[in-house]
């Protein structure tokens, strides 16, 4: 199965390659570029952005969201910065 992920963090990154090591591929986006370009040299697809991943994703699309602070900026593209 193909299946995107967005947000590469610790339990993103770690929820992907466990994926990747049962079979599935994994559609990678994060607002840091180097935390796709580490996953995908894992052997992840990079997407530069949620357009790009939703492009490389078969119909009907399972995408799987990991951040601890999602607001209106993570959908606008613009990344999600806590304090």
């Amino acid at each position: 199965m193909r299946m995107g992920m967005i947000g590469l963090g610790r339990m993103g990154a770690n929820m992907s390659v466990r994926l990747m090591k049962a079979g599935h591929e994994i559609v990678a986006f994060d607002v840091s570029a180097d935390s796709v370009k580490a996953l995908a040299a894992q052997g992840a697809i990079a997407a530069t952005s949620i357009e790009d991943m939703i492009a490389k994703l078969p119909a009907p699309r399972s995408i799987w969201l990991i951040n601890h602070c999602l607001n209106d900026n993570m959908a606008s593209g613009v990344g999600c910065r806590c304090v």
